[in-house]
C-alpha cells in the first residue's frame, strides 16, 4: 500500500486521548496487574519515571519526587525500568484495594 502525503496530514486534535489531569477518560488503573511503588527516601528525584511516563500517570512534589496516579497508571513499569537507583520504585501487585 502506498501512503499518500495528504493521508498523513494532520487533522486536529479530534479523537486524540486527553491527558489532562483529572478527566474521567483517564481512569485505566483497573486494568493493572502489577503497580510501582516509590521508594521517597531512596529517590534522587532525576525525573526519569516522570519524563518517559507513557500515560502521563507520574507528576512531581515540590522536591521533585514523583507521585503516582493510580487512576491512570497502567502497571507498564517503564518508571522502573529507566530508574537509575536500585530499589527506588519496586514493582508490588495490585490487589485494588482502596486501602
Amino acid at each position: 500500500m502506498i501512503v499518500d502525503d495528504k493521508d498523513l496530514a494532520y487533522t486536529g486534535a479530534e479523537g486524540i486521548p486527553s491527558a489532562k489531569e483529572g478527566d474521567v477518560t483517564r481512569k485505566t488503573g483497573s486494568w493493572r496487574t502489577f503497580k510501582p511503588v516509590v521508594h521517597r527516601e531512596l529517590c534522587i528525584s532525576c525525573n526519569f519515571c516522570w519524563a518517559n511516563c507513557p500515560d502521563t500517570a507520574i507528576t512531581l512534589d515540590e522536591n521533585g519526587v514523583p507521585i503516582i496516579d493510580y487512576d491512570v497508571c497502567k502497571g507498564c513499569m517503564i518508571c522502573k525500568q529507566v530508574c537509575p537507583k536500585e530499589g527506588a520504585i519496586t514493582e508490588e501487585r495490585d490487589t485494588h484495594s482502596q486501602a
